[in-house]
Order: structure tokens, then C-alpha cells, then sequence
């Protein structure tokens, strides 16, 4: 039986979350009463509305605000606004047993946290998912005074906490080597939304689509590219069908798109000029972010023959079951760190699809060459992997879905969430 209540902090969109999501799910499975501090800029999945355990406390981001402020005073005032808003928000809820804070931002989240906890008695357990200091210098300089204070602020007010989870071995060495943190290594893992499709559901999920997008369209009515009927009644795939990549991102600064946009040109030209018996793409970019309309332009200027991209925004029903229609994922996450782990490539191997991810430290911890998924370096690498893996007979890129299809039952959040996080609030 857990304790009566967990306030979560999330300075960020709480839909755009998932791991604090899982978080909150998994705590209210423990009946604990759940209160979510964070901004709220995405329609909420029904699993979180339909929870009457999990209340949530909507706070507003301020992300216009600094505009009106040359940019050092505009930080300032900014966080100063958060930091009061923050504060009166927490003061408003009930008293909770602990309080749970995603990391980053650092600011000013820590630091407002750890003084609410300490007038309150409340013990605070921080969720290491990067560091904002390596973020904030991704727009900034490495050493420039604000960069520094972020990194101060991780590392004094971190030490307090009362407890540390962060996603991989490497940022607990980091932590440890770095400020003395001891921190438990949580694995993200997929939910059970994210699981294989089976031919039927799968066929009527890209019918669905075809609707909204005619890259999946047939050329009869209510017909997809990619199924046909046999006379059996049976749902066969088509020979000659094109093959979905999917790649998800937040169109920030730490994912070099045009790494994939390259490799695009490369097959494309490979499949138009050398007739290489590949399939055609059909490329599906999700998310949201700064950088997606500067991407949007560029590919708008792009005349592939056997090559198309869809830019959506999923609702989140249907996010899953978009990743398990895939063949074939690809991941652009370099981390400003280079101690995280994404959790798409969590999502996309929950659903059983292989994944070819640019190489960074750490990232073994998660993707095995040639087991469940390879790395690349360039976009030359890129293109040379998706050639290989596409090409018939295909049996490289069916042997990694098989591999990951064995290993999906012990590769699941409840099971890592109730060895690792459970104990702390039972």
C-alpha cells in the first residue's frame, strides 16, 4: 500500500512526457493520490483523464514572455515568474509524502522544489533524464555565467535530495564522479501500448490513416498500398507495397535532420538511377518543435520519385499503433550529455521495430549492433544501412524484429518500475 500522495513536477508539456507519465500511472496502480505540477499544451491521453487518481495542476510555460525584454533580462524576469508560480502552486495542493521532479530544466525547478520541500517536510526524489546545463549551452556558450549557475544548481541542490533515479549507467557514474550523487539506475521501458500489430489491425490502422494521408492511399477507395484481400479472405501484403520509416522528434538543436535527409537523397537516387530492387519510403516524422517549420521548408523543395515524408502531430491513440505499422525506425538523438537514452527507441522496440540510431556514448547500453538495431555516424553510414537492410531477401532486418519479439516480455516498464521505483514509495 503506497503512501497517500505524490506531487510530480514536470517544467514542461506533461503529454510530451511520457516517462513521468508512466510514473504517474504506476504510482496510482500502488493507490497512491497523484498531483501533476506541469504545463498542459497537448490534449491528455485517456488513460491520464480517465484516472481519478491523478489530478493535474496546469501552470502556464511563459515561453512568449522573455520576447518583450532584450534576452539576459528576459531569462531573469521569466524565471523569477516561474519560480512565484511554482511555489504558490505547490503551497495550494495538499501537503504531499514526496515529491517526485523531473530533471531538466534545472531552473528554476530545483532549486524552488528543494526550498518547498524543506519549509514543508517533504521528501524529494529527483528523476535524472539529462542535464540542463549541457542543454542550456546547446543555445548558450559552455561557459558562460548562466551555464555555470545551471550546472551549480544540479549539483548542490541534487546532492540534497532525498533520493536519485536517472536513465542509464553512464549519467550514474557521472553523477557520482561529478558531485557525489548516488543515483539508481531506472531503464525506460515501453508501456504495454507499444506492442506489435497483427496484420488485421495493422491493415485497418493504415486504411485509417489513408484517410488523413493520401501517401498511404491506394488507388481504389478504401484501399491502403500495403494489404490485399486474397480470395480466401484472408489479408495478404502486397509484393510490391512501399515500406514505412518512422522517426519521432522534438525538432530542437540536438537532432541533425539533415543527417536523414541526406541518406533520403542518397536511396532515392539509388532506386531511380541504379534500379536497386528497394522499396519506397514513405518517411513519417512526429512531433513538434522549434526547428520543424525550417525543416518543413526544405523538404517542400525536394523532388524524390520513390521517396515521401509526412510531418504529423499523432493523437495519442494513435501514436503507438503508427510506430508498430513500421518497419524500420530511426533515431537522430545525440544528447547534449551524451548520458541519456531516447525513449522513442524504447517505444519503437516495445513494438518490435529495429531501429538505426546515430552513435553517442552510452547509446550501447541500449541498441546491440546487429541484435535489435545498428548505429551510423553520417548520413553516407545512414544510407549504406538502409540499402543493406531493404534490399531482399531482408532477413538482417527480420532476424532484429524476431530477436526483439523474444525478449518483449522481459523488456516492459512494469516489470523494471516495480524492481526499481516501487520500493522507494510502497
Amino acid at each position: 500500500m503506497c503512501l497517500k500522495r505524490v506531487c510530480v513536477v514536470v517544467l514542461g508539456d506533461f503529454e510530451r512526457s511520457p516517462r513521468m507519465k508512466y510514473h504517474c500511472l504506476s504510482l496510482t496502480k500502488l493507490n497512491c493520490h497523484v498531483d501533476v505540477v506541469a504545463y498542459s499544451e497537448t490534449k491528455l491521453s485517456d488513460d491520464i483523464v480517465d484516472n481519478q487518481l491523478i489530478h493535474l495542476h496546469p501552470i502556464d510555460s511563459y515561453s512568449s514572455f522573455s520576447n518583450n525584454f532584450p534576452r539576459l533580462i528576459g531569462y531573469f524576469v521569466k524565471t523569477l515568474i516561474q519560480s512565484l508560480v511554482l511555489l504558490f502552486t505547490l503551497f495550494s495542493i495538499e501537503k504531499p509524502n514526496f515529491l517526485l521532479l523531473q530533471n531538466p530544466p534545472s531552473i528554476p525547478t530545483i532549486p524552488v522544489v528543494w526550498l518547498y520541500s524543506l519549509i514543508r517536510g517533504v521528501k524529494f526524489v529527483i528523476d535524472w533524464h539529462n542535464y540542463g546545463h549541457t542543454i542550456l549551452a546547446l543555445t548558450l556558450r559552455a561557459n558562460h555565467p548562466l551555464v555555470k549557475i545551471c550546472r551549480w544548481c544540479e549539483g548542490f541542490f541534487g546532492s540534497r535530495a532525498f533520493h536519485n533515479f536517472c536513465v542509464s549507467q553512464s549519467m550514474a557514474n557521472d553523477l557520482k564522479r561529478t558531485w557525489g550523487i548516488k543515483c539508481d539506475v531506472f531503464y525506460d521501458r515501453p508501456t504495454e501500448i507499444f506492442s506489435p500489430l497483427q496484420p488485421e489491425s495493422r491493415h485497418k490502422f493504415l486504411l485509417k490513416m489513408a484517410k488523413k494521408f493520401p501517401q498511404f492511399r491506394g488507388k481504389e477507395v478504401n484501399k491502403s498500398k500495403f494489404y490485399e484481400i486474397a480470395s480466401s479472405g484472408d489479408i495478404v501484403t502486397k509484393k510490391s507495397r512501399p515500406f514505412i520509416l518512422i522517426s519521432s522528434t522534438s525538432w530542437t538543436e540536438d537532432e541533425d535532420f539533415s543527417i536523414l535527409l541526406n541518406a533520403l537523397d542518397n536511396y532515392d537516387t539509388q532506386i531511380s538511377t541504379e534500379r536497386a530492387p528497394l522499396p519506397a519510403l514513405i518517411c513519417v516524422i512526429t512531433g513538434k518543435g522549434p526547428l520543424k517549420s525550417y525543416y518543413e521548408e526544405i523538404l517542400s523543395k525536394k523532388r524524390w520519385k520513390k521517396v515521401t515524408t509526412i510531418l504529423p502531430w499523432l493523437e495519442p491513440e494513435d501514436y503507438p499503433k503508427m510506430v508498430a505499422a513500421a518497419d524500420i525506425g530511426v533515431c537522430l538523438h545525440t544528447s547534449s550529455s551524451g548520458l541519456d537514452l531516447p525513449m522513442k527507441i524504447i517505444d519503437m522496440f516495445g513494438s518490435c521495430v529495429p531501429v538505426l540510431a546515430i552513435h553517442y556514448k552510452c547509446l550501447n547500453e541500449l541498441v546491440r549492433d546487429g541484435v535489435n538495431g545498428k548505429t551510423f555516424k553520417n548520413s553516407e553510414e545512414l544510407a549504406n544501412l538502409l540499402r543493406n537492410l531493404l534490399l531482399p531477401p531482408r532477413s538482417k532486418l527480420s532476424n532484429m524484429r524476431d530477436n526483439l519479439n523474444s525478449t518483449r516480455n522481459k523488456f516492459s516498464w512494469d516489470s523494471e518500475w516495480n524492481r526499481k521505483v516501487k520500493p522507494l514509495f510502497s
